[in-house]
Parts: structure tokens; C-alpha cells; sequence
């Protein structure tokens, strides 16, 4: 973090940023969990330059403003990493599930291919509606709402998975006829 700061005054003091040059210009560091910095530009509501008087003149010199964001709370059963490397999992785990499923046709596979279709549609929509249905746009309530209602949905689809597998011939054997016309 050091390093990117002395860095970051030398390339400032070069003129490498014009950026920087603006009024109320500021760099931004931003430190991670595990001590990676990003360096960003913005604009401050502080004041960057320090007025200071040298043989009469007065003289505007760039003043540093960082801001270091805080560590996020995380709420919930584990970390967004975390959470993102298992959705990945099951997502690259798709690929020869569906195979494998289609050659082998064991009961328990179309439980198996129920379930990573339901969570794999769920994650991937409900991404999308964490991504643009935002709240400055929207307003509060609207992205809460869709969440809602698209785990509903997910959960009637789920359902009705489980009750084609149980009650008729199954995901597996169902997606074979309709292959076989």
C-alpha cells in the first residue's frame, strides 16, 4: 500500500494524471481483505489544494486526499467469494451432468439435474435483477419485490421437477422423447 502511494505521488508530481490537475481533484486508495490496494480518481468534497503564501505570491499546491473504504459487513452464511466459486462449480459441473445423466439414466440423477437447473437458473436471474433493477433508478421496493417473486418461481419450478420425477418418467426420460420424434 505504501508502494502504490509513493507511486502515485511521483507520477502526480510528473503530470502524469491530468486529472489530478482539476479543482477538488482526489485519489481514492481502496484496501481489500487481503491488502491489495486500488488507486481511483474522484472528486472530493474536501478541499485539494492548500493555499499557502510563498514571497508574497499566493501559490496552489496539490493537497493528497485519501479516502480508504472500510471493510463491508458481511451478512449471511458465507462470503460473496465464496459464493460466487460454488455457483461456478455447479454451473462448470452442468456439463458432462447432462451427458452422463442421458447414458446412464440412474434415479437419482434427475433429482441431481432438478436441483442444479433450479439453483443455476436462481443464481443467474437473480444476478441479473441484483444488476439492473437498481434502487436509484427504481426505487426501494421494486428490486426486493422481483427477488421475491423470481424465488418463488424457482421454487414452484423445483417442485414441479421433483413431482415430474416422482409422478411421471423424469426429466431424463422426458427429455429423451421429446428427442425421440
Amino acid at each position: 500500500m505504501a508502494l502504490a502511494l509513493q507511486i502515485s505521488k511521483h507520477m502526480l508530481r510528473k503530470g502524469a494524471f491530468p486529472a489530478f490537475s482539476q479543482l477538488n481533484a482526489c485519489r481514492t486508495l481502496v484496501c481489500s481483505s487481503n491488502n491489495l490496494a486500488k488507486l481511483g480518481t474522484g472528486m472530493s468534497t474536501e478541499h485539494s489544494y492548500a493555499d499557502s503564501r510563498q514571497n508574497g505570491i499566493v501559490s496552489h499546491q496539490p493537497n493528497i486526499c485519501i479516502h480508504v473504504a472500510p471493510q463491508p459487513n458481511v451478512t449471511g452464511m458465507m462470503l460473496p467469494s465464496t459464493h460466487w466459486t460454488i455457483e461456478r462449480v455447479v454451473a462448470i459441473s452442468m456439463l458432462p451432468m447432462y451427458p452422463i445423466a442421458l447414458m446412464l439414466e440412474p434415479y437419482g440423477s434427475e433429482y441431481i439435474v432438478a436441483a442444479a437447473v433450479s439453483l443455476h437458473a436462481y443464481w443467474g436471474f437473480n444476478g441479473v435483477i441484483r444488476d439492473y433493477i437498481m434502487e436509484r433508478r427504481y426505487g426501494p421496493t421494486l428490486q426486493p419485490v422481483l427477488q421475491m417473486i423470481w424465488k418463488v418461481f424457482c421454487a414452484a419450478g423445483f417442485a414441479g421437477f421433483c413431482y415430474f420425477n416422482y409422478y411421471d418418467v423424469g426429466i431424463i426420460k422426458g427429455v429423451k422423447k421429446l428427442w425421440h420424434f
